[in-house]
């Protein structure tokens, strides 16, 4: 269960390592690896669950699957909460 707990923070807090960690790691792959603008956020992605999946692992709490869909929770988690006050609110979205 913490590692889930673990992965959803880590996917909310996806966009907020795009600059200081992506960006900086895409630089460093520019000669052999284009990482093009559009990829930048999925490469945080990737960044960030790395890191969720090796804090779960030093836990021993929680498997792959549960990672994952607490990132994809974590990292879709404002569209999710938007969507579902559409939802109650009534209005088309």
């Amino acid at each position: 269960m913490l590692g889930f707990i673990v992965a959803v923070v880590a996917g909310w807090l996806t966009p907020m390592i795009e600059g200081p960690l992506a960006r900086p790691l895409a630089r460093a792959l520019g000669p052999r690896i284009l990482v093009e603008a559009g990829e930048m956020r999925a490469l945080a992605f990737m960044i960030a669950m790395l890191a969720a999946g090796v804090i779960a692992e030093l836990l021993d709490s929680g498997s792959a699957f549960w990672v994952i869909l607490g990132g994809a929770i974590g990292f879709f988690g404002t569209r999710i909460v938007a969507a579902l006050r559409a939802v109650i609110e009534g209005k088309p979205r």
